[in-house]
C-alpha cells in the first residue's frame, strides 16, 4: 500500500531542508520542508531532490517579490 511508505520516519543524519532569502545579514523568506516530505514528493510526482528544491526555491523568490504562486492545472 503506498500510504505504508509515507510514515514518519527518524533519521540519523539530517531530517529536514531550510532555505533562506537574505538581504545583506537579514533573512526576508525561509522555507522549511522534512525529509520524508521532499521524499514524498519526490516518489509521488517522479522527480529529483534537485527538483523540488528548485520549486521551494522558486517559491521564496515569488513571495518576495510579491507574485501569487504558481498553480498547477
Amino acid at each position: 500500500m503506498l500510504n505504508e511508505n509515507l510514515e514518519n520516519k527518524t533519521y540519523p543524519d539530517w531530517d529536514n531542508v531550510i532555505l533562506q532569502l537574505c538581504q545583506g545579514d537579514k533573512g526576508i523568506a525561509n522555507i522549511r520542508m522534512q525529509r520524508q516530505d521532499i521524499e514524498a514528493m519526490m516518489s509521488l510526482h517522479g522527480t529529483d531532490r534537485e527538483e523540488v528544491i528548485e520549486m521551494m526555491f522558486q517559491a521564496l523568490e515569488e513571495q518576495v517579490n510579491g507574485v501569487e504562486p504558481a498553480q498547477e492545472n
